[in-house]
């Protein structure tokens, strides 16, 4: 763990109420996808934990919903804002017990660390499989990463939403039943 200043380098919406926090510093302390960061806001005591969504040699991408005063309050933070950060928090993923073609399962604000873990899965010669969930088509975010996401196949269920409904992992189970084609 390591408390190190960063400053805001974008700062934009992704939906109504999912935000994209691009912050530049020392990133050293973060090894691993599943990591998370917690961010000392002005005048509020308690830090706001943010799992990492990616993250490289100098740059941290966070992903955040507004749902309260902190989160509301980080949405209006502009470029060249500086923030203290306590990074190198949670252990992150193992990558070693993935196996050849990892499933990664997630919805909404659970989606973030996914990306890291995909592209970390991808880097290793791995070939995962992704489905993903959102309540609404409205808190749909990173929809253009689908495009550029290397996995072997992805499954998104807000683009199946007229057919079918309900949580990833019912997706899931529904899209392995003998009833459904490879690739529906």
């Amino acid at each position: 763990m390591k408390s190190e200043m960063f400053t805001i380098v974008e700062n934009r919406p992704l939906t109504s109420a999912v935000f994209e926090m691009i912050l530049e510093g020392d990133t050293s302390e973060i090894r691993r996808p599943g990591q998370f960061v917690e961010l000392q806001l002005p005048g509020l005591f308690l830090r706001r934990p943010i799992s990492v969504c990616t993250w490289d040699a100098e740059r941290l991408t966070l992903l955040y919903k507004v749902v309260g005063q902190g989160t509301g309050e980080m949405a209006g933070m502009p470029a060249g804002t500086r923030l203290n950060l306590l990074t190198g928090l949670g252990n992150g993923y193992d990558l070693a017990p993935a196996g050849e073609s990892p499933l990664l399962l997630g919805g909404g604000v659970g989606v973030p660390p996914l990306y890291g873990l995909c592209q970390a899965l991808v880097a290793r010669g791995k070939q995962p499989a992704v489905v993903l969930g959102f309540n609404t088509q409205g808190e749909v975010f990173y929809e253009d990463l689908r495009h550029r996401h290397h996995g072997r196949r992805q499954l998104w269920p807000h683009r199946l939403r007229h057919r079918r409904h309900g949580r990833a992992l019912f997706l899931l189970l529904r899209l392995r039943s003998p009833a459904h084609a490879p690739g529906d």
